[in-house]
């Protein structure tokens, strides 16, 4: 019987067909990550711009400062409401097993 090595790899890449659950997979990791920077960016950027004045000028929302209430409460609220959306309506399960295995 002959070995296979894994140094020896004499086909194109062109030739490989791709599954399109892949892609698709892909595409959701990549909705995924930009979704978490935009929410990382507004919620870093929106409680460093409401806190920019210092302590001494210090409002409250709910008897919470105001910069942690926007950044952080609302920001979460708003992108968990997003995520969910996304995780009913745009990702799709899919089978992990191909058609011909069953």
């Amino acid at each position: 019987m002959q070995s296979i090595s894994d140094d020896s790899r004499d086909y194109s890449f062109d030739d490989v067909n791709i599954d399109p659950r892949f892609m698709r997979c892909e595409r959701e990791m990549f909705l995924s990550f930009s979704s978490w920077i935009a929410y990382a960016l507004i919620s870093i950027g929106l409680s460093y711009y409401l806190a920019r004045d210092g302590v001494d000028n210090i409002t409250y929302t709910y008897g919470i400062p105001t910069w942690y209430f926007w950044g952080n409460v609302v920001t979460t609220g708003v992108f968990l409401l997003i995520v969910c959306f996304f995780s009913m309506s745009v990702f799709k399960d899919m089978d992990l097993f191909d058609a011909a295995e069953k």
